[in-house]
Order: structure tokens, then C-alpha cells, then sequence
């Protein structure tokens, strides 16, 4: 136990290092990005503290309870933070002041709680095993597993607010884009649920909860890193950017409250974009691969909301689906046209990566290339 105590130390202290300092140069220049990274340096700093004190006081060797006290102090202020830096990334440097308002005030009173109990127990040491700070801890695990919940769901949430910006942005799947965050929101609700009972455990089943434990934490700060020093970050503050100028310019169209005209303004508005998508697709300009929202729009002369409400007029729920109808509706006109061409290069033809036509052909047809391309074959025949 003492060894992986020392072994966890260096991980964590390593982990936190890296963060403050060998960062590329524009991550620091980053104010979303630099926050989040402080935010989980603490967060490792913290734990690095933990272990320190474990392994320097001895405390499961000493009794279980003195151990839980020192962990539930050090996890649940490591935890928000953890939480938080991941929150900073997915609101784009604007987390909720209530984010912040729970963690505190389950921070504070579990360490209230713990600091009340040694007042009252001026005779005795706080380290002894005694009844009520055993009490105190199972009460103070099962709100340390609360929290966790709370950010656990957050994140979740927000995750889903991501993915559909994502979706309304890029014409194509970026399926790796969010996958840690997806991952970490398990692994957090995960431990959620298992630290009110295991943190209470001794032996060999405390050890591989450890592991399980600082596994976690070091895919979180892995993937964390990747994401803020790789292009993934600026794609999604791209596309999250892109909703936030929709709705703005949406807002500032509801806040004028602009009757239809009379002379009929509003339904030639609305006909002059329906001309430009007509010729737009008419050109197969949705053909091209890598397209978004913005790009699209710009290649019409629309505005992305102009865009974006006409697509959803059209009954879509996204600018992606829409895309996907049409280049799926372009494949089956080439496969009823071509029989003899390859799949792989029909699926090059309509601007649909080879990895994801099958899968998307068959979402939207209920069949796959290959048996589309034979029945239509036969039906000449």
C-alpha cells in the first residue's frame, strides 16, 4: 500500500507540473483553456497532498476512519475542481455561478463538520475511531457522491448541448471530437457510486479501487491536455460559436417584433433564400467534403441563421441531417444509375467518408449500398 502511496505522489505531482509549465505557448494565450488547466492542477495538487500525508502519517495503518477523514477533506474540493475544469471547457469560460456555490458548500461542510467534531471533542483525539466520526464520514461520503452526481449529470447535459452543436455545424460526423468527455462523465458517475463504499475498505479490494481511481483521474488529464493542445478545441469553439451568433441574431430579429409587411417583404425574404439553396444544390455544392455551416451559407450569400431557419422550416434537426438527406439522395441516384461502380468510390462521389457511408446509407434507406445497387439492377433487368 505504502508503495503505490509513493507511486500515486509522483503521478500526481508529475501530472500537476506539466500542466503549469511545459504547455504549448498557445494554450497559455488561451484564457478558457489556461483556466481549465489551473483548475485541474489544483485539483492534482490536492490529491498530491493526500497521498503525501498517507503515506507520511501511516493512516491505514493506523485505523480506517482516520484515513476516510483525511480523503473525503482532500476529494471533495478535488473533485469540484476537476469537475469545474472540464465545465469551464464545455460553457466556453462561462460555468454557472451555482456550479461553484455547490461544490463550496459541500466543501465547507464536510470540513465544517470535521472541524465541529474536534471542538467537541476536546478530551479525546479527533483520531480516535469514535462512533460519531464514523458517523460524520458516512454521512460526508454520501454528499461527497451527491456532488459527483450533480457534476456528473451537469456535464451530461452540457455534453448534449455540444453534440447538437456540432451536429448544426459540421456536415460530417466528428465522432472522436467529445468521446473523453463522454468517457470522464462515466468515470466520474462511476465514482459517484462506488466511493461511499469503498473508501471505507482495507486490504487488496482497496488497492484495486485505488488503481481504478488514479486510472481515472489520469485519463481525464490526458485526454484534457490532448483536447486543448490539438485542433479538436478550436472546432468546437467554432461551432459553439456559430450557435451563439444564430441565436443572437435570432434575438435581435424577435426584439424588433416586426409585423409581416404588407406589401409582402417578409415571403420575398424567404423566397430569395429558398432560390439560393435551389441553385446551390442544383450545383451539388453539398458534394464537396469537410463542409460547414458557415461555408455553405457563405456560398449562397445567406447569413448562417438565414440558413439555419430554413433548414428547420424544411423539418430537419440539424444542418448535418440535411446534408446527410442530400448526399445520400445523390448516392442512390448513382447507384441506380452505375451499377458497376464501386461502392467505396460512390461513397467519394457524394462527399460521405467510406467509414461512415454504410452505416448512414442504412440509416436513411433501410438497406445497405450493396443490396440498393442489386435490387436496382434487377428491377432493369
Amino acid at each position: 500500500m505504502r508503495e503505490m502511496q509513493f507511486a500515486a505522489i509522483v503521478l500526481t505531482m508529475s501530472m500537476a507540473m506539466i500542466l503549469m509549465t511545459m504547455l504549448p505557448a498557445e494554450v497559455k494565450d488561451d484564457r478558457v483553456a489556461n483556466r481549465s488547466r489551473w483548475w485541474m492542477a489544483g485539483a492534482l495538487l490536492l490529491l498530491t497532498v493526500q497521498f503525501l500525508l498517507q503515506y507520511l502519517l501511516g493512516l491505514r495503518q493506523e485505523g480506517v476512519v482516520q484515513a476516510v477523514m483525511l480523503n473525503l477533506i482532500c476529494f471533495v474540493p478535488c473533485s469540484m475542481l476537476l469537475s469545474m475544469s472540464v465545465l469551464n471547457l464545455q460553457l466556453q469560460g462561462r460555468p454557472l455561478h451555482r456550479d461553484w456555490a455547490v461544490g463550496g458548500a459541500v466543501t465547507l461542510c464536510i470540513s465544517g463538520g470535521f472541524a465541529i467534531l474536534a471542538l467537541l471533542q476536546q478530551s479525546h483525539a479527533v483520531s480516535l475511531d469514535t462512533g460519531s466520526l464514523l458517523r460524520i464520514e458516512v454521512a460526508g461520503s454520501i454528499v461527497y457522491a451527491a456532488l459527483q452526481l450533480y457534476y456528473g449529470l451537469r456535464i451530461g447535459r452540457q455534453l448534449r448541448k455540444m453534440e447538437q452543436a456540432l451536429d448544426d455545424y459540421y456536415a460530417q460526423e466528428q465522432p472522436g471530437l467529445l468521446r473523453w468527455m463522454k468517457v470522464s462523465i462515466g468515470g466520474l458517475l462511476a465514482l459517484a457510486l462506488t466511493v461511499p463504499a469503498f473508501i471505507f475498505l482495507q486490504g487488496l479490494p482497496l488497492a484495486l479501487y485505488g488503481v481504478f481511481f488514479v486510472v481515472a483521474i489520469v485519463y481525464l488529464w490526458f485526454s484534457m491536455v490532448r483536447y486543448i493542445i490539438s485542433e479538436e478545441s478550436r472546432r468546437m469553439k467554432e461551432a459553439a460559436g456559430s450557435e451563439q451568433t444564430e441565436q443572437d441574431e435570432e434575438q435581435a430579429l424577435s426584439d424588433e417584433a416586426l409585423a409581416p409587411a404588407a406589401d409582402g417583404s417578409a415571403e420575398a425574404a424567404r423566397s430569395l433564400v429558398e432560390d439560393k439553396v435551389v441553385q446551390w444544390t442544383e450545383r451539388k455544392g453539398y458534394l464537396k467534403q469537410g463542409l460547414t455551416k458557415k461555408q455553405v451559407a457563405e456560398a449562397m450569400q445567406l447569413s448562417d441563421n438565414q440558413l439555419g431557419e430554413w433548414i428547420r422550416a424544411q423539418g430537419y434537426k440539424s444542418f448535418r441531417q440535411w446534408m446527410n438527406t442530400l448526399c445520400i439522395e445523390e448516392a442512390t441516384r448513382q447507384l441506380s444509375t452505375h451499377g458497376d461502380f464501386n461502392i467505396g468510390s460512390i461513397a467519394d462521389l457524394c462527399g460521405i467518408s467510406r467509414s461512415h457511408f454504410h452505416r448512414l446509407f442504412r440509416q436513411y434507406t433501410g438497406t445497405t449500398p450493396a443490396q440498393y445497387q442489386k435490387l436496382t439492377l434487377e428491377r432493369k433487368q
